[in-house]
């Protein structure tokens, strides 16, 4: 995941938005490997639809309710943001 926020540091500072197609491809092919049924593959499902413009499917991804105990705590900040955008 840091390797993940440190290649986006460009990007939230201002630098670069637009996706290569290199970076599209390895995103798509990355999203093959993840496991819906993980919660932490999920959310990394939805980062990887909204990097991609795929809002629709990004909201698809955080509409299951996610485990309490998971590594994110309290997973209901996720699933408020879905109810408020979904």
């Amino acid at each position: 995941m840091r390797a993940w926020w440190r290649g986006n540091d460009g990007r939230t500072r201002g630098v670069e938005s637009v996706l290569s197609e290199t970076e599209r491809e390895n995103l798509l092919a990355l999203n093959k490997l993840l496991d819906e049924s993980d919660d932490t593959d999920r959310l990394m499902q939805a980062e990887i639809m909204r990097k991609l413009g795929d809002l629709e499917n990004a909201l698809e991804s955080l509409r299951e309710p996610f485990d309490a105990l998971s590594q994110f705590g309290d997973a209901r900040g996720i699933q408020f943001w879905y109810a408020l955008t979904g």
